[in-house]
């Protein structure tokens, strides 16, 4: 699984940061840094997926990922036509491609009742946080 994250610097230049991250057969999960990619100019779609595919490309290509995860939901990661996640699918990629895997587990609370588990959570983060008493 891929992870991309655009973060710009000091010197105002965008950063591309391409993860990927592994399970092993004992169920070991394994993040590595691949490549730092500097975005000079724009960060449009297709700027962000060619140097994508320069990184992959190094590692075996497009065939080997099961999951491409962004962290940034701007329409030059997520647009359907000409951002990352539209180029890659137009291009042959047929992986699943989610958008910040906290945002995803968001989406799952909203639609399951956790009532019951949530009430206990915030009880005891309130206990440990003090809950109106000096501890």
């Amino acid at each position: 699984m891929k992870r991309l994250m655009r973060v710009p610097d000091v010197t105002d230049v965008s950063q591309l940061l391409v993860y990927a991250r592994s399970i092993n057969g004992s169920f070991d999960v394994h993040e590595e840094l691949l490549k730092r990619v500097p975005l000079h100019g724009t960060t449009k779609g297709t700027d962000i997926f060619e140097a994508v595919k320069g990184v992959v490309s190094e590692y075996g290509g497009f065939d080997k990922l099961s999951a491409v995860v962004t962290d940034d939901g701007a329409p030059s990661m997520q647009g359907r036509c000409t951002g990352f996640a539209g180029l890659l699918r137009q291009s042959g990629v047929d992986c699943p491609i989610l958008h910040c895997i906290i945002h995803q587990e968001a989406l799952c609370a909203k639609n399951l009742n956790f009532t019951h588990v949530m009430d206990v959570v915030t009880k005891v983060t309130n206990l440990i946080r003090g809950g109106g008493t000096g501890l």
